[in-house]
């Protein structure tokens, strides 16, 4: 079977078929990690939200540097003792997966409390991700917001 979005060289070898792979478990799988993701955000620990990501993880943000290593976990860190997430979530709205290697582009949209007032953000973002074992886990998440916080009226939690 040659497969044209495949390289040449490994064209007719053993195995080749299973890199095009039924998105339906994977994409289950892969919208776990969102949830887990936000809820990591949500519950105020960087544990649960450095769990989800690998170990050479990078972030990747407009107008910043990348970050990695330390320098992005000290980050996490620092930003969820700075806020209050309320809520945060992932629409993917497209998801490709290439043997253990996937990408999603996809929305996000979060509510969260920030120097006394509860605001609501929205944006895109473009994540890749690796298998590791049986986990789905994100290597590079680059993130954009759609514009200014909208500042929101009504209880916080």
């Amino acid at each position: 079977m040659q497969l044209a979005w495949i390289p040449a060289h490994l064209a007719g070898c053993a195995g080749v078929e299973d890199l095009r792979l039924d998105v339906t478990e994977e994409r289950a799988a892969i919208e776990q990690v969102a949830r887990d993701y936000g809820a990591g955000f949500v519950s105020g620990r960087a544990d649960e939200v450095l769990a989800v990501v690998t170990e050479d993880f990078v972030a990747l943000s407009p107008g910043k540097p990348a970050l990695t290593g330390e320098v992005l976990r000290a980050e996490i860190a620092n930003d969820l003792a700075q806020l209050e997430a309320e809520e945060i979530r992932f629409e993917l709205l497209e998801i490709e997966v290439l043997g253990d290697r996937a990408w999603v582009r996809g929305e996000s949209t979060a509510v969260i409390l920030a120097d006394g007032q509860r605001l609501g953000l929205d944006g895109s973002f473009l994540w890749i991700l690796r298998r590791e074992g049986t986990e789905w886990r994100i290597v590079v998440d680059a993130a954009t917001d759609d514009g200014e916080p909208e500042q929101l009226s009504g209880p916080s939690r």
